[in-house]
Parts: C-alpha cells; sequence; structure tokens
C-alpha cells in the first residue's frame, strides 16, 4: 500500500490574489493557481491565454547548428545519401519522423535507421556503420542518441562517413570531439533552456534548415510546421522531460491537434484505445506504451516509424489492436514484476536511496519497477538486474537531486553508462554490483538529500464541488496538458457523503446533476460498517475536464490539515 501523503493547503497573500484577479478578470482559484507557480508577469500569462511557437526558443541557439546545417544543405544539393540513426523509445522515434519528412521535403536522399535495443544496443554500432558505408552513405545523423559514442563515430569517419549528432542526454566528455554536437546540454552551451526532449532538438534543427534551404521566414515556417506539433508533443510527453518553458509550450500546441492532425496513425491510436475518441492524460500515456512495444524489425524497418508514417488504413488496422493487446499483456507483466520487486525490500524503504538487486526481474522491465519505486516512496532509487552475463541497471531520482552526476564518479564501474540529470541507465560486470551499492549508500548517508518520505499534496484551497463553475474549469484547461513538472492544481472538498462509493451534488447555477465515484485503494474507506461515512477528498481536473479524486480520508480523522 502506498504510503500516506500529507495534505497541505498553500497559504496566499490576499491582496496580492485580488490584485492579479482583477487585472486579467480570472477567478480568485485560477488566481492562486498562477501565484503559486509564479506566473505574474504580463508576457507568461499572455502565453497561458493565446500559447504559440512565438514563445519557443530560436534554434540558433543549439550548438554547432551552423556547422550541421552547412553540412546537411551540401549533402542535399550533392545528392549525397543520408542516414537518420535513432533511438527506439517514443521520443526517439518521432524525432525520427519528423526529421525524415523534412529531410524529404527539402529533397533529401534520406533514409533511416532505428537499432533494436534488444539486438544492437543503444547508440551507434560498428555492424551497422559498415553497412550503412557498404550501401552508399556520407552522412549519418543519430537522432535521440550518441552524445557519448565518440569511438564509433570516429570509425565512421574513417570509413568516409560524416557524422551530425542530435541529442539530449548527458554529455559524458568533449575530449577528442570533431563532429557537429547539436545538444543544449553540451559544455558552455548558451541554450537557455537545456531540459528538452530529443524531438525538440530535431524540430529546431529542422527549423533552422527550412530557413536555410527554403529561404523561408520564421512566421512560414510556424505556419507549416502545425503537421509537425503531435510528434513532438508525444516525443515529449513519453520522455518525461518537465513541461516548463518552451517544453509545455510544444505539448500545449501538439496536444491540442491531436484530434485535427492527418497523420492517420495518431487518429488511429487515440480511437483503438478511447472509448470516446477523446485524448487525455491516460490515453496519451497509452498511447505511448502502445508505440513502446512498436519495435525494430530489421535493417531500417521499424513498426513504430510505420504507423507514424503510413496513410495506409488497412495496415493500421491490423497492425494497431495486436500492438495494444500486447502491450496490456506487457504492462501485466511489468505489474506482477514490480510486486515480485516490492515483496523483496527490507530495511531499504526507509534509506535516502533505495538499491535494490533484483536478478529474478528481467531487463526490459526495470524501468517500470524503478520509476514506480521513485512514485510510490519518493526518493532516489537503483534497480539492477543481470541481462546477457552483465548487470543492467536504471537509476531515478526524487526532487531536484542529480543521480547522473552522482553515478558519473563511479563511471571506471560501468561497462556503459548515460542519461539525464533525473534518470539514467547502465551496465556493470555482476562482481562490481556491490561495490556500486556500498558506495552509493555511502554517498547518501553523508549528503543532506531532501525527501519526501510520505509525499505531499499541496493544495490551493478549499472549494466545493457544488462551487466549481465552467470559467473556473475553463481556465484551469488553459494549463494543460498535465504531466511531469506541470502537475495539476489540487482543491480540497470537505465532509463529502458517499453512498455505495459514489458522491451526488447539484450545480446551483445550472441545475445540473453531476457524480464522482470513489476507486482504487481510496474505495476502502467506503462503508464502514455498513453505513456511508463523511470524507474529506482531495481532486482536480485532468486535460481535458474531467474531475480526479487524488486521495481521500475520514473527516472524523482529518481535522487539522496542514497550511503554509
Amino acid at each position: 500500500m502506498t504510503l500516506p501523503q500529507r495534505w497541505r493547503i498553500i497559504d496566499f497573500n490576499q491582496k496580492e490574489v485580488e490584485e492579479l484577479q482583477k487585472q486579467y478578470n480570472i477567478s480568485e482559484h485560477f488566481s492562486k493557481v498562477l501565484l503559486n507557480r509564479k506566473i505574474i508577469s504580463n508576457q507568461e500569462i499572455g502565453g497561458i491565454f493565446s500559447p504559440g511557437l512565438a514563445f519557443v526558443h530560436p534554434p540558433h541557439l543549439l550548438p554547432d547548428i551552423e556547422i550541421a546545417g552547412l553540412r546537411i544543405e551540401k549533402a542535399i544539393k550533392n545528392g549525397e545519401k543520408i542516414l537518420l540513426w535513432g533511438d527506439e523509445d517514443t521520443d526517439g522515434i518521432t524525432a525520427t519522423v519528423f526529421l525524415y519528412e523534412v529531410l524529404k521535403k527539402l529533397d533529401g536522399r534520406v533514409s533511416y535507421h532505428i537499432p533494436s535495443r534488444k539486438d544492437e544496443g543503444i547508440g551507434l554500432n560498428i555492424e551497422g556503420i559498415k553497412r550503412a558505408q557498404e550501401e552508399g552513405y556520407t552522412l549519418i545523423i543519430t537522432v535521440d542518441c550518441a552524445s557519448g559514442d565518440f569511438d564509433e563515430i570516429h570509425s565512421a569517419q574513417k570509413m568516409g562517413m560524416d557524422v551530425i549528432v542530435t541529442d539530449h542526454h548527458e554529455v559524458p566528455t568533449l575530449d577528442g570531439k570533431n563532429f557537429a554536437l547539436l545538444n543544449p546540454k553540451v559544455a558552455n552551451s548558451s541554450y537557455p533552456f537545456p531540459d528538452i526532449a530529443g524531438v525538440t532538438v530535431a524540430f529546431k534543427l529542422g527549423w533552422f534548415l527550412t530557413k536555410r534551404v527554403l529561404k523561408v521566414n520564421d512566421k512560414e515556417w510556424k505556419s507549416a510546421a502545425g503537421e509537425w506539433l503531435p510528434l513532438v508533443f508525444l516525443g515529449t510527453y513519453a520522455d518525461k522531460v518537465p513541461l516548463k518553458n518552451e517544453n509545455w509550450f510544444l505539448a500545449k500546441l501538439g496536444f491540442n491537434m491531436l484530434h485535427s492532425t492527418k497523420r492517420k496513425g495518431i487518429r488511429n491510436l487515440i480511437r483503438a484505445i478511447s472509448k470516446s475518441g477523446i485524448c487525455d492524460e491516460m490515453v496519451a500515456h497509452k498511447m505511448i506504451s502502445v508505440l513502446a512495444t512498436a519495435k525494430t524489425t530489421g535493417w531500417m524497418q521499424n513498426t513504430g516509424f510505420n504507423i507514424l508514417t503510413t496513410m495506409d488504413e488497412e495496415y493500421l488496422d491490423t497492425t494497431i489492436p495486436k500492438l495494444v493487446k500486447q502491450s496490456e499483456r506487457w504492462y501485466a507483466e511489468a505489474s506482477k514484476n514490480f510486486r515480485k520487486v516490492l515483496s523483496s525490500l527490507s530495511g531499504d524503504v526507509f534509506d535516502n536511496v533505495i538499491f535494490v538487486y533484483v536478478p529474478f526481474v528481467p531487463s526490459e522491465y526495470v524501468s517500470f519497477c524503478t520509476s514506480h519505486l521513485k512514485e510510490r516512496f519518493s526518493r532516489s532509487v537503483i534497480v539492477v538486474t543481470d541481462k546477457n552475463g552483465l548487470s543492467f541497471g536504471e537509476a531515478r531520482t526524487a526532487g531536484e537531486f542529480n543521480i547522473h552526476e552522482l553515478l558519473s564518479k563511479y563511471i571506471k564501474l560501468f561497462t556503459s553508462f548515460g542519461g539525464h540529470k533525473s534518470a539514467c541507465g547502465f551496465t556493470m560486470r555482476r562482481e562490481n554490483v556491490g561495490k556500486l551499492r556500498q558506495k552509493i549508500v555511502e554517498d547518501f548517508s553523508k549528503m543532506s538529500v531532501t525527501t519526501d518520505r510520505t509525499g505531499e499534496l499541496r493544495i490551493i484551497g478549499k472549494l466545493r464541488l457544488e462551487d466549481i463553475t465552467e470559467k473556473l474549469k475553463d481556465e484551469l484547461m488553459l494549463l494543460s496538458p498535465f504531466g511531469s513538472g506541470n502537475p495539476p492544481p489540487l482543491f480540497l472538498a470537505r465532509d463529502l457523503t458517499f453512498t455505495k462509493s459514489t458522491y451526488t451534488y447539484e450545480i446551483p447555477d445550472t441545475g445540473e446533476v453531476k457524480r464522482i465515484e470513489m476507486r482504487g485503494e481510496k474505495n476502502a474507506w467506503i462503508g464502514i460498517n455498513g453505513q456511508p461515512i463523511s470524507l474529506d477528498v482531495v481532486y482536480y481536473f485532468n486535460s481535458i475536464g474531467t474531475l480526479i479524486i487524488a486521495d481521500a480520508r475520514p473527516t472524523v480523522f482529518n481535522e487539522t490539515i496542514t497550511q503554509t
């Protein structure tokens, strides 16, 4: 069972609330939401009410983009064969699709290869590079990978090929760099917001190339870019980069266009997953899960790429239902393995870091287990299993702690290592697992790492369900889509009487009768001794305006709620 969460009502300066409310003609509760998020300037609030690509950072700020642009333009003019080298996750697939389509529109002789993670690993590999040489490619552009693949890049160069890297993972070193590396996280980068997804790096390169080759201006590009924004949303949402700054604007624009996109694969995915045909956060996550099962089947053959590019309805009608069932089976098996990991924990959950070695868990479920442990216990987690004679691990961090930086101290223990500040992966010799665990536990014992052991729900304020207005709901929807770094605002309704897990209420202004249902673990509070009980409920609205219960507990046990 998940550890109980503290409820904390945020304290606001009422004068500031009223001033913002009056200045922008917004509701009191939405004024509080904006103040809590420190969205108070005219430009920031204008972006919320009228989001657009004008709020996205220009592409020329990416490091090495001028060098990359010149080389790609030369390849297009000379009719050189260009190979996009992607990654098998949703971010990598959507980024590959985008850059492939842009280069096609620019008359580039472009093909793609997305290596199978199971058979080829992540990033460049020598066998694939040799095959590219044999097939006459003179330029390789990596997508969402290869920031640390210097050996493979130098091998490609010796074979007569140039390499351009587009990526967003941490860059281990720049020693020996003699190629264009488009990554906002390189040392001394002036890019204003480095926490973008791989698809956004690709998006910026496509924007830059289109301006350079076709001589279009920013206004013309922004008008044409709409067809690709749903791809940018899916890649951004899948990679769980924080939905802040330009990430939010790109995700917002792409999310809003999901239902109007001409991309049949996306429309069919939504139809196959959502009975209502409407996409909310849950449907988006399921779409991403389905795409995660759409694997590479051979050289230059990836099912996810095909789904996102084909116009063949028969192919989609045959392929997508199979992948949906496959995704459901995968989730069930992943959940089963997560329960096994949970049962193996002992005193680990009371440490600042949870480090577990679980050789009985197949490697394909390690990421799932790591993320769910982090969410359940609100602390940094490292899960290690065995794979192909080595040990394979994933790390996730709670809060702002940089787990990548910490693990980088022990890079000599790893045979491969990479990732982000908050999430990374590694392989290592099995005999080194114990050494790593000892070092990590010792490091955390010396740190003043702030980990919220029970979690905390920060609540905007009390709001009776009967007092929810359409104006407030419309205002809250302006902040969608909700996700990593952009959680939905929480509200508190007190003393609700549920009958058979249902609370029924009426909106006084309209006379409309509404119901909410209690589901899951929270349902255990319903019907003690066969009688309805009064509950306090923390709730939010999802990205399509559906009321969702975040937590609940009996009113009688909840008389004091912390206020800050």
